[in-house]
């Protein structure tokens, strides 16, 4: 009451309701102006940060390839936002935001004409690594849609496909006369089959569609055996079908009808001299007519050794177009860079502009606060002072003994309320008890057991009206029941175990511990009344689905995928095609003799056509290989066995393979069986490969690369820890020209050799501190890049 009485004093008149708002106000207004001289001295280091970046940006920019850049207006945004007061900073960021954009876009421009000729190469390229991928198979670079139909559709012949082109069946036994023959055979994709496959043939040619290759297939026709056979031909001499040799007679039938009779001569004035005749270039009189099919293009496809030829041109060819990739795409990479660098370097100033917006209530904060505290120095605050001490006081007082009442009176029954709490708690574990044994009971009993078990219960009640004789007849009763359920549950077993001896194994599933029948009796209403022979003819049909299912979802997408398997090898083998430093690598695969039997499996799965019998071929190791495949998937889908057989990668074993391109004498060095004799350099620099070669494969960067944007990154821990400084600059120089990109924690000790070759170093120094007793360790990280002063000023200090 005393307290109430002191607090009462001090606001009954309004001089101390204001004395008090007034400092409520001071201390708000006080908070407010600190928060936002804070907030001043974080975005002044805020925009001296934008100020150096933007600097280094220009930087930068000023050293862009290949072009002149007007940065004027960029670095006369720079001087005005380092210069600018507060109220105008929001609208020099804007400027030098817009300044940015400008430049860069300057910057496209600039670059428009390098970038539209890097798309160009780089489209040319992708398409003559195609076109070599396909020479290298011995196949030509060009669609022949017929052939393929034909090759697909027809039985294959003694390993050999059953269609084939002229231009594989023939060979330029002269090569002076190369480009007329190139010219002038016109029939050189037609197809060939033998005389049993032409009628089939004959269907499958009339059925074709246009596809989508258009113009760019071959221009294919369809050689009719029997009749060119029947040709009979006669070559005279100096022919230009004596140029053109084959050991096919349907192919050599032709050749001698089309050319038998043109005379291969040197000059225009001796074409006339003879009925038919044709000069080297392929300008040729037939009859009546003088014409040339086409002027030869110097890529040649007749016969293997025309292959061959047009591999050495186009790889070539593919040559240049490196050489202008790597004039071209550090210039891409370079301009990409600047681009890229904008956003972070000149960000965007909304981040910025919130907090401009706040910082401009900072002058009035300050006038309003130097206006209240005028007016609390002009009141006499002595005496509310005064009486706010007392009442403090006083409040600490009644605290105290307010904590003693509480004391007194919880001494006096407490023993009485632990008893009660105690005896509460008993009663509730005893209810909770009898609750679940309620709920145990009425689980256990069966539905159907209950439903007896009420008018039972109706009966004895009318019975005994006394609970305690109609409890007894209910023992005795149960003593019954039990006694007879062991005997027929005894029975039961008996029967349910002679049932599944007779029947073994079709019934091990069903159970004998003759407590339930309800699995027997399921079984015997699904097969009562049906018909046994229905059942036998579906049996049939449904194994010869799921044989044919097993031949289409298992063994053939398995023979799919080991065949992608042989591509992909192909393709990682071309990326690394280049010497990483004086060592050439290889990855080799070789098959897994432990599963010779199912590769057997799969490969006679794509010889055999679909109606074959192909299940009922099978014999001796074979057959036990299909039972043990089959077996394992049905019964144990899920086990390693089953994912072990349908790991297409299981059934290789593969090897990297080493070359000393300083001594080609040298025999290849296998790193599975060499590893443990060689040092550790020797020992890391392969696994470092391996693991290129799996990121390369991982983001599909060794099929098309470049076409799709991806990030590409190669994280390693511990990198380069066992190898000397010039490897450690040879898997870098890898890494670049595979495209990918790196991030590697290593010792100290190999940072100067890796950081000419990095973009940026990253150090981090354990940095100790205490306060009093307590040390506490942190983690201090350092940046570098390598373009910056900074970091060409490191690299020469530690180049030695």
């Amino acid at each position: 009451r005393e307290r109430e009485r002191l607090l009462a004093l001090v606001n009954e008149s309004s001089e101390g309701r204001l004395y008090h708002q007034l400092t409520e106000q001071c201390e708000r207004l006080e908070i407010d102006i600190e928060k936002l001289r804070a907030l001043s001295m974080k975005i002044d280091e805020r925009l001296r940060t934008r100020v150096k970046t933007a600097r280094d940006w220009l930087k930068d920019m000023r050293k862009a390839p290949a072009t002149t850049l007007d940065t004027s207006r960029f670095e006369q945004a720079i001087v005005d936002l380092d210069t600018t007061e507060v109220e105008h900073t929001s609208h020099a960021l804007a400027e030098l935001r817009e300044a940015a954009e400008q430049l860069a876009q300057a910057l496209r421009k600039a670059f428009a004409t390098e970038a539209d000729e890097l798309r160009r190469t780089r489209a040319e390229h992708a398409d003559l690594e195609a076109q070599l991928a396909t020479l290298r198979s011995g196949l030509p670079p060009i669609p022949q849609p017929l052939l393929t139909v034909l090759n697909e559709r027809l039985l294959h012949m003694a390993g050999q496909p059953a269609a084939r082109s002229m231009r594989e069946l023939c060979e330029v036994s002269d090569e002076a006369w190369r480009e007329a023959i190139e010219v002038a055979f016109t029939e050189k994709f037609a197809v060939v089959v033998p005389e049993q496959h032409y009628a089939e043939a004959l269907r499958h040619y009339h059925e074709i569609k246009p596809t989508a290759h258009g113009q760019r297939a071959a221009v294919e026709s369809l050689i009719h055996p029997t009749r060119a056979l029947a040709s009979k031909a006669k070559v005279a001499k100096n022919t230009l079908a004596e140029k053109i040799t084959t050991t096919d007679p349907i192919a050599r039938a032709v050749i001698d009808e089309l050319f038998g009779q043109v005379i291969c001569v040197q000059r225009l004035a001796d074409l006339e001299k003879h009925p038919s005749a044709i000069l080297p270039d392929g300008l040729m009189l037939r009859g009546t007519t003088l014409a040339r099919a086409r002027h030869y293009d110097g890529i040649p496809f007749v016969g293997k050794g025309g292959l061959k030829r047009q591999l050495e041109i186009k790889f070539s060819q593919l040559i240049d177009l490196e050489a202008r990739l790597r004039r071209l795409e550090p210039i891409e990479a370079e301009v990409q860079r600047l681009i890229t660098e904008k956003d972070r370097q000149v960000p965007d100033h909304t981040d910025i502009a919130s907090d401009l917006v706040r910082l401009e209530q900072l002058p009035a904060r300050k006038t309003e606060h130097e206006a209240m505290m005028l007016k609390l120095k002009a009141m006499d605050a002595d005496a509310f002072q005064t009486l706010e001490d007392q009442a403090h006081e006083t409040k600490i007082q009644v605290e105290a003994w307010e904590e003693e009442k509480f004391e007194i009176a919880k001494k006096g029954g407490h023993r009485e309320i632990e008893q009660s709490e105690r005896t509460l708690s008993s009663r509730r574990e005893e209810a909770s008890k009898r609750e679940d044994d309620y709920f145990r009971i009425r689980r256990e009993i069966p539905t159907p057991n209950l439903e007896r078990y009420h008018p039972w219960k109706a009966a004895m009640q009318e019975r005994f009206l006394v609970p305690d004789a109609m409890a007894r007849e209910f023992e005795k009763e149960e003593r019954k029941a039990a006694e007879a359920a062991v005997r027929a549950e005894s029975d039961l077993r008996v029967a349910m175990i002679e049932f599944k001896t007779t029947f073994a194994p079709k019934f091990d599933d069903l159970p004998e511990d003759g407590r339930t029948t309800a699995a027997y009796e399921k079984m015997l209403a699904r097969i009562d009344g049906q018909g046994i022979p229905e059942f036998e003819t579906k049996a049939a049909a449904e194994k010869t689905r799921w044989e044919q299912l097993f031949r289409t979802q298992v063994l053939s997408r398995m023979q799919q995928a080991l065949k992608r398997v042989e591509d992909i090898i192909f393709l990682l083998n071309k990326q690394l095609k280049r010497p990483i430093g004086h060592d050439l690598y290889k990855v080799e695969k070789r098959n897994n003799p432990d599963y010779r039997f199912y590769r057997q499996l799969i490969d006679l799965n794509s010889l055999q056509q679909p109606d074959d019998l192909f299940f009922a071929s099978m014999e001796g190791d074979l057959r036990t290989a299909l039972d043990t495949f089959l077996k394992t998937l049905v019964e144990n889908a899920h086990s390693p066995e089953a994912a072990r057989l349908l790991d297409y990668r299981q059934y290789f074993d593969y090897d990297l393979i080493v070359t000393d391109v300083r001594d080609p004498s040298a025999r290849p060095v296998s790193v599975d069986k060499q590893s443990g004799k060689m040092s550790g350099g020797e020992n890391q620099s392969p696994y470092f490969v391996a693991i290129l070669a799996s990121y390369l494969h991982a983001y599909n960067r060794h099929e098309e690369r470049k076409k799709e944007p991806s990030l590409a990154l190669v994280p390693i821990d511990e990198a380069f820890s066992k190898l000397s400084g010039e490897r450690i600059q040879d898997c870098l120089s890898a890494m670049q020209e595979l495209d990918l990109q790196g991030v590697f924690s290593m010792s100290s000790g190999n940072i100067p050799f890796a950081f000419s070759l990095c973009d940026e170093l990253i150090v981090v120094t354990k940095r100790e501190e205490r306060t009093g007793t307590k040390s506490r360790v942190r983690n201090v990280p350092s940046i570098l890049f390598r373009d910056t002063p900074e970091g060409q000023e490191w690299m020469t200090k530690h180049a030695s």
